[in-house]
């Protein structure tokens, strides 16, 4: 059965545009770089300010409950956490249920 995987992301006050982008894109490449967990993925920018902070969203759907156990110590996954994300985050929360 499919799982949803929604992680929010509170960004540091003096994180760039461009490694804001970075970010995001390196997040969306997840999807074809590990196309055997990762079935759908999208990133956005909250365009309210309800968002307490977190203001980028990863809203993706991995394969099985299986898949996301996969998925989180994945060295490809990691490569982005600690390249493009960690270096930018201040705070994170993540979301995982069935679909």
């Amino acid at each position: 059965m499919p799982v949803r995987h929604i992680v929010l992301f509170k960004l540091k006050e003096d994180a760039s545009p461009d490694a804001i982008a970075h970010m995001k894109a390196e997040l969306l490449a997840l999807k074809d770089r590990l196309p055997h967990l990762v079935v759908s993925a999208t990133v956005n920018e909250s365009f309210t300010t309800r968002h307490k902070g977190f203001s980028v969203v990863l809203d993706s759907v991995l394969v099985s409950r299986e898949a996301l156990a996969e998925y989180s110590p994945h060295p490809i996954h990691q490569d982005v956490v600690q390249n493009a994300i960690k270096p930018i985050l201040d705070d994170i929360m993540a979301v995982d249920y069935d679909c």
